[in-house]
């Protein structure tokens, strides 16, 4: 398995330094001798050596999941918070992880980018368990396991959604729930939650002993690909205190890509010609413009 493992990663490293040799250096080399474009004073500091295009081959396998998951992250549909630290982690631990063959280029490059994503997200804080979006995490019934997580910094994270919990909650029970309360199968979910969840290699859930009410929610086996809020929809009786917290934290977007664009649509339409709509009239517009 190991040595198949090694021989797709070659064949995926050749096919893209392939890529960028037949499909983007052509180009480029064609548009830097041509001096309509390119002056001849710039053309010797602009010339691009082998050492270059063989850097690009080696980042492209790197660059690409960046790419993936801030696409992910920028869907129209507005993606929920919990998926933001998992694929975070999952980019430091796998996507970024050094390897025997890395060249010293590509191994300067995934140790700054560890670095960045570490002070960004903070995720040697002691205080980040609680910060809202991995509390979203543990809400999401997709992302509860926390994979790819350290075990301490889970712990931490399960602790701190157990304090948000009224006490109450945390009766212990000694009976599972019955097969008439069993949880009804998942619904039709949404295709950027699934492609969210095939990045991150989620494949389900695994049961362990459950005591109390949040204990039973983490035990319960998920469909990687569920909507989150359309299985509390359905769960929140089985549930119904852990439902009541997931219910304000898995509301929160995960970016403001959303509201970026409604400024940009705003701006499209508030022009000098059309200076005098009135704000009603705008709203009805901009309401029109994202529903239809």
């Amino acid at each position: 398995m190991l040595v198949c493992i090694s021989t797709l990663r070659s064949v995926c490293v050749s096919l893209s330094a392939f890529f960028i040799l037949f499909f983007v250096s052509w180009p480029v080399v064609a548009v830097l001798s041509d001096r309509s474009f390119v002056k001849a004073a710039d053309a010797k500091t602009l010339d691009m050596r082998d050492e270059h295009w063989q850097l690009m081959a080696d980042l492209l396998p790197i660059l690409q999941p960046l790419q993936v998951v801030t696409s992910l992250l920028s869907t129209e549909s507005t993606p929920s918070s919990s998926t933001v630290y998992p694929m975070v982690v999952k980019l430091k631990t796998e996507v970024l992880a050094e390897k025997p063959d890395d060249s010293s280029a590509v191994q300067s490059f995934k140790t700054d980018m560890r670095k960045a994503l570490t002070e960004r997200f903070r995720l040697n804080d002691p205080s980040t368990p609680g910060h809202p979006f991995v509390v979203a995490s543990v809400l999401d019934p997709a992302t509860k396991a926390l994979q790819n997580f350290d075990a301490e910094f889970k712990q931490a994270a399960y602790d701190n959604v157990r304090s948000l919990l009224p006490i109450q909650s945390e009766v212990v029970v000694t009976e599972q729930p019955s097969a008439d309360e069993a949880p009804p199968p998942d619904k039709k979910v949404k295709c950027n939650r699934s492609a969210t969840m095939a990045f991150l290699g989620l494949n389900g859930t695994s049961a362990t002993h459950a005591v109390s009410e949040f204990d039973r929610y983490l035990s319960t086996p998920v469909s990687p690909a569920v909507d989150p809020l359309t299985w509390w929809a359905d769960n929140n009786r089985l549930f119904p205190t852990v439902a009541c917290v997931a219910a304000r934290y898995l509301a929160i977007p995960a970016t403001s890509v959303t509201s970026e664009r409604q400024f940009s649509a705003a701006g499209r339409l508030l022009t000098k010609l059309r200076s005098r709509l009135e704000p009603d009239r705008v709203d009805t517009l901009l309401f029109l413009y994202k529903n239809m």
